[in-house]
């Protein structure tokens, strides 16, 4: 299942998923810089749209309902590994 990734912040998400490191791992990114790279998405609160659409199932892995308030108020995993 899809779901509009910019309405979360993509700080958390990227949290959710394991951290920077672990992300560019699951997106494949292993050129020099790939984890400075995702932590730039976190910093600018932002994950490329094109990113997005070249790797649904990573994520789709973490889902997060966020409260314009709060954050993050509810996670769902789902592990498609």
């Amino acid at each position: 299942m899809m779901f509009n990734i910019h309405m979360q912040n993509a700080k958390n998400i990227i949290q959710m998923l394991g951290g920077p490191t672990k992300v560019a791992q699951l997106l494949g990114l292993e050129k020099p810089g790939a984890v400075q790279r995702v932590s730039n998405w976190a910093r600018r609160g932002r994950i490329p749209a094109q990113v997005i659409l070249d790797h649904p199932r990573v994520f789709a892995r973490t889902r997060a309902r966020v409260s314009a308030e709060s954050g993050v108020k509810e996670v769902d995993h789902v592990d498609y590994a």
